[in-house]
């Protein structure tokens, strides 16, 4: 599937699009995206080297060093959105007139600041001394550039906001 998102990533509408032209007797569909923009026809060679931006060596670098001196463990779990769904949609309209576009993110961002509040040992980081338990909740929220480049910026006090407060934090993060 080629992308046409920023960066020729792949969005839903080019996912939607091939699933479409995989069904019998239906043409592809197309859209002005895909129509005006040139697209470069090479993909990369087997073996072949990609030159890497200082950007992408340094947050390689970083993640490289998270990796080896913080403990790293994956979880995954299904969860019904459909009462959060259910609360975006009725907020949506009343969150825009206080000038903030409230997306699933905050939600997510309410989670973690819940679940951190009720096992403060995950707000922790390691020192020599012990295990220090931090007193603010500060979320590190990751967010791509347009040059392919990553930056974390963080949202300050977290746990002493309200949803309306973490979707403006999350709103300026990502504007």
């Amino acid at each position: 599937i080629k992308g046409t998102g920023l960066g020729e990533r792949i969005t839903r509408r080019d996912v939607e699009r091939y699933l479409e032209a995989q069904q019998p007797g239906k043409p592809p569909a197309t859209s002005p995206i895909t129509t005006s923009v040139p697209v470069a026809t090479t993909a990369p060679e087997f073996g072949e080297i990609i030159p890497i931006s200082a950007v992408r060596r340094a947050i390689a670098d970083h993640m490289v060093l998270s990796k080896r001196t913080s403990p790293h463990a994956t979880t995954v779990m299904e969860a019904d959105l459909s009462r959060v769904t259910a609360h975006r949609q009725a907020s949506k309209e009343p969150f825009a007139h206080a000038g903030a576009n409230l997306t699933f993110t905050p939600y997510f961002v309410v989670s973690v600041v819940l679940a951190l509040k009720a096992f403060p040992v995950v707000n922790s980081s390691w020192s020599e001394q012990g295990i220090r338990i931090h007193p603010q909740i500060n979320l590190g929220l990751a967010t791509s550039l347009e040059d392919g480049g990553l930056i974390v910026p963080v949202i300050r006090s977290a746990d002493s906001l309200s949803l309306l407060g973490i979707t403006r934090a999350v709103n300026d993060l990502s504007g």
